[in-house]
């Protein structure tokens, strides 16, 4: 019972008083995927990867039986216990589209698995943008502005579906306007350029 307790006390403190603590307590690796349709970009599916101390502190609760599955009920519990209070934090996605905020407010098609004793999220972020042959600015990157949460690039990390029809250009830089924890870090983000191919 108090080892329960403790994981409870732990997730709960997690992401709300973050600004206590001088340094990362959870590490995520994320990989993201551009979908794309005839009219557009329709928005951006992300895998994150869990540190294993974190995946256990979570899996504690909701793998009761231990067997490293998590099956239809196991994974809804996953999602109510340590998915949906990140949509107050806009899931630690960050986007301008041609310079202007787009504001995140939910994100669906949530599915979790557990490889390698570590838990895997992944998800769908909806983020539509006509394409046509005037070119769309995208900036997109993923930080936990409490620094609470340490979110660095997987392996493949950038990818795209359903992309033929445009033209498409990325690199990562620093992004020093989204400068946070006291201005004291500059997260990277993704500069996408996108257009329709004539």
């Amino acid at each position: 019972m108090k080892k329960k307790i403790f994981y409870i006390c732990f997730f709960v403190l997690h992401w709300n008083i973050s600004f206590l603590f001088a340094h990362p307590h959870v590490f995520i690796e994320n990989k993201l995927t551009f979908i794309f349709d005839e009219n557009g970009l329709k928005g951006i599916k992300q895998e994150w990867c869990m540190d294993e101390f974190f995946s256990n502190s979570i899996l504690i609760e909701t793998n009761k039986n231990g067997d490293n599955h998590l099956n239809k009920k196991e994974i809804e519990a996953v999602k109510s216990f340590a998915f949906e209070s990140l949509k107050n934090y806009q899931f630690f996605t960050h986007i301008k589209i041609n310079g202007k905020k787009f504001e995140i407010n939910s994100a669906k098609d949530f599915f979790a698995e557990i490889k390698k004793d570590k838990l895997i999220y992944h998800f769908f972020i909806d983020c539509p943008v006509t394409i046509n042959k005037k070119e769309v600015d995208l900036l997109v990157s993923i930080f936990d502005k409490s620094y609470y949460s340490s979110i660095v690039p997987g392996k493949k990390y950038i990818n795209f579906e359903g992309d033929g029809k445009y033209k498409i250009t990325n690199k990562i830089e620093k992004i020093n306007e989204w400068a946070y924890y006291y201005d004291m870090l500059i997260p990277e983000g993704i500069k996408l350029k996108i257009k329709r191919k004539k």
